[in-house]
């Protein structure tokens, strides 16, 4: 790595610790903020109406299935991004040669194959069309033997530096052997790759194989992308954020769900069937709404002050319970669970 490439990696990666520890800084205030108020009761209403206003109610399963089927898209698309981003890394570990039985792929990093360079008139007689861009992934599959190599074939071998290259094959000549020295040169240039990708010719060994015509655009510069150091650094932040998302939506939500059960505890209603404990008009006054209910049905919701409940806490229920000719009224407190009558409060 040259000194820019490395100042550059050095920028990366103060930058995106800075946005990891203000991304952890902010959403763990947010959601800590937001469990406190959610156990302390001023999430209530909310909490409430989500569980007894009719429509909720009728599509509270076809909501859990949304809520899975998202969770499950978004572990895949995290999974699907793990597993690329490891086989980015092995494949740049293994000289970005990844066999897959006899056939791997390549990420094209140059443009060497991507033009005919008119110094090359080979390619033009023997109409050799099969010319590679840069960023394009490309299959290569081994040769049976050394028999199987022609002139002009596109393969893929290893230069000295041990960096995989994809060239044509533009001169092939034996020994007294009949061993095959061969020499490559890029579509796109006007020299050959001898002295300077290697040193006198490639032999057979050298060859890693033979390029099979499967080729797929574009997508090789996310591939060399996750295999830089910017990219490395990259990946593992998005990561780490999506954890710790998780991590935290996991615990608001338990908040949301145990301070929901309790709610319904309290007032004595199911929203999975809508039925009410006893068979009563009931009226639930709290932190100044007022809920009716009426043969296990909710009825209607409103903002009051009733004068008659001015002495109760902020915690209380109070529950005004019609049935037959008896009514009934009765404080629960959303604190300790602890039940009264309202002239119970009174006294004290």
């Amino acid at each position: 790595m040259n000194s820019l490439e490395i100042l550059s990696l050095i920028i990366t990666f103060i930058c995106l610790i800075s946005f990891c520890i203000v991304f952890t800084f902010l959403f763990r205030a947010y959601f800590k903020n937001t469990i406190k108020n959610i156990n302390e009761g001023k999430e209530d209403i909310e909490l409430i109406d989500q569980a007894v206003i009719d429509e909720q109610k009728k599509h509270s399963k076809k909501q859990k299935v949304l809520k899975v089927t998202g969770k499950v898209i978004s572990y895949t698309i995290l999974g699907a991004l793990i597993a690329f981003f490891g086989m980015a890394i092995i494949s740049r570990i293994a000289g970005n040669t990844l066999f897959f039985g006899d056939t791997t792929v390549v990420v094209i990093a140059s443009g060497s194959m991507s033009k005919k360079n008119s110094a090359n008139t080979y390619l033009q007689t023997y109409d050799l069309n099969n010319q590679i861009d840069t960023y394009d992934i490309i299959g290569i599959s081994k040769y049976k033997n050394s028999q199987q190599v022609k002139l002009y074939d596109v393969v893929a071998f290893k230069a000295d530096n041990g960096v995989t290259i994809v060239h044509r094959i533009i001169d092939i000549q034996y020994d007294d052997d009949g061993i095959a020295y061969y020499t490559t040169r890029g579509d796109s240039n006007a020299i050959s790759d001898n002295g300077s990708l290697y040193n006198g010719y490639l032999t057979y060994e050298n060859l890693v194989g033979y390029y099979n015509g499967v080729r797929v655009p574009i997508l090789g510069s996310f591939v060399i992308f996750l295999q830089s150091g910017s990219g490395i650094i990259t990946i593992l932040s998005i990561i780490y954020c999506f954890v710790m998302f998780d991590v935290y939506k996991k615990k608001l939500d338990d908040a949301i769900i145990n301070r929901s059960n309790m709610l319904i505890e309290l007032i004595d209603y199911d929203p999975s069937n809508g039925d009410i404990i006893n068979d009563f008009k009931q009226e639930l006054y709290y932190q100044g709404i007022k809920y009716t209910f009426k043969d296990g049905q909710f009825i209607d919701k409103s903002e009051t002050i009733d004068e008659r409940f001015k002495d109760v806490d902020k915690d209380d229920m109070v529950f005004v319970n019609e049935s037959k000719n008896e009514t009934s009224i009765k404080i629960k407190n959303t604190k300790n669970n602890h039940i009264s009558d309202l002239n119970d409060k009174r006294d004290k």
